[in-house]
């Protein structure tokens, strides 16, 4: 994985940020951003500070999570975003490999009040209503490029980097040539370009673009 991926700006690892960032990157998944009242909502439920650094970030988003329950808007996307991030905790805030989580002092950032063994592993619900058990991040993303959401998610982003625009019903044939390029034997995101920048170059000659 690529470190602006995975590095945050604080001392703790941006554990949902990584899940959205899978969820709608990689996997293509509709998840609305909060709205202000959820967002309102879900301060009031936060563990106090002497509680949150006595936790692994996991147990704490467990936490959150436990009570983001009695916030039925919240649930429906974090019972998919959390868990896709648990996978990449060994991953620290700045992208480096760790086996342990270090938790410091929330003002004295220096001070070093707790070290506990990561956890990675998670069930992951994927896209098509099945449940992924991973070990780790790894794991996901191996089971996600070799599945077919993975392959379909990219041949969208593909789509519209050469087209400009946002894929329409209409353009299912020239997905499925990209689709068919990422996912033949000795597949290959070079030829997936080319068939989606001469789909591209066809489309404007035809509209005399």
């Amino acid at each position: 994985m690529r470190a602006n991926f995975l590095a945050g700006v604080r001392s703790r690892t941006p554990m949902i940020k990584r899940g959205v960032k899978i969820r709608r990157r990689v996997l293509c998944d509709d998840l609305p951003d909060p709205s202000q009242a959820a967002l309102d909502g879900r301060s009031a439920l936060e563990p106090s500070a002497a509680s949150i650094v006595t936790m692994t970030n996991r147990t704490y988003l467990d936490t959150v999570s436990g009570r983001i329950a009695m916030l039925p808007q919240c649930t429906s996307c974090h019972d998919r975003i959390n868990p896709t991030g648990y996978g990449f905790e060994n991953f620290d805030s700045l992208g480096r490999m760790r086996t342990a989580e270090k938790v410091f002092d929330l003002v004295d950032t220096n001070l070093l009040l707790n070290s506990y063994t990561v956890t990675t592993n998670a069930q992951v619900p994927m896209p098509n209503n099945e449940v992924l058990s991973i070990d780790d991040g790894y794991d996901l993303v191996t089971n996600i490029a070799n599945g077919t959401k993975g392959p379909a998610c990219f041949a969208k982003w593909t789509y519209r980097y050469f087209n400009q625009r946002s894929e329409a019903a209409e353009d299912s044939c020239q997905l499925n040539d990209i689709y068919a390029q990422l996912t033949k034997p000795s597949a290959s995101i070079l030829d997936a370009f080319v068939k989606s920048l001469a789909n591209s170059v066809s489309t404007q000659r035809r509209k005399g673009l």
